[in-house]
Formats: structure tokens, C-alpha cells, sequence
């Protein structure tokens, strides 16, 4: 228990040993002077901003993975797409797209390189 004078009015801490050069050392920390003279320059890279290496964006990757859609195969991604933003999962709205055909359907290459490229994107499973 504290008293309430010592609530009100804490005890300050010892003051921090001073090392040469007028630097605290913290605890846990040596005792070792900081390295006279200025800092060690350090290489930057040139070109501009564009040329700093980093991890690349997940989309940048994914297009270079994909190879591009034809637009038949664009045509069905967005018809895809609209018939699961009307609430049909992903095989119902194929499996309209298809219709009786199914795997013989004259452009099962293009919807299901669309279904692909829905699934690339979104993550969703077929």
C-alpha cells in the first residue's frame, strides 16, 4: 500500500549514469561510447522512386501469371460475375451458361477459361 503523499507526490528516479561525451546509458545497455565522426554514408538506389526494391503487389503477379482473356472468354467472366452477384453460385451460373450442351458447348474453352479467371481472382472454389 502507498500512502497518499505518495500517490500525490512520487519519488523521481536516480538520475541516469552519465558516460563520456555527455550520452545516458539506458539499462540493459553497455557502456561503450557512440564512434567519433559523422555516420557511415549509406548506398541509395538510383532512378527515382520506382527503382526501390520491395515485395511486388499480389495483382502485378497475378497478371503476369495469367495469360490474357480472349473477349469471348471476357464475355463470360462478366456474365459469370452477374449472375453471382444475383445470388447464383459458380457452378449454377456455368452450368446456365452451358446450358444442355454442356461439355460440347462451342465455347466451353472460353467460359471455362473465364470460370478460371474468376477463380484466380476471387479465390472462390469451383
Amino acid at each position: 500500500m502507498k500512502t497518499l503523499d505518495q500517490v500525490a507526490n512520487p519519488l523521481e528516479p536516480p538520475p541516469a549514469p552519465a558516460l563520456p561525451g555527455g550520452h545516458a546509458a539506458l539499462p540493459g545497455q553497455s557502456h561503450v561510447p557512440p564512434p567519433a565522426g559523422p555516420p557511415a554514408p549509406r548506398a541509395l538506389p538510383t532512378g527515382g522512386s520506382n527503382n526501390i526494391p520491395g515485395p511486388q503487389s499480389s495483382r502485378a503477379t497475378r497478371a503476369r501469371q495469367q495469360p490474357a482473356l480472349t473477349a469471348a472468354a471476357t464475355k463470360y467472366v462478366r456474365a459469370i460475375g452477374g449472375a453471382i452477384g444475383r445470388g447464383k453460385s459458380l457452378q449454377q451460373a456455368v452450368h446456365d451458361i452451358l446450358g444442355p450442351d454442356g461439355i460440347n458447348h462451342p465455347d466451353v474453352v472460353d467460359v471455362a477459361a473465364a470460370t478460371a479467371h474468376i477463380i484466380e481472382k476471387t479465390g472462390a472454389s469451383a
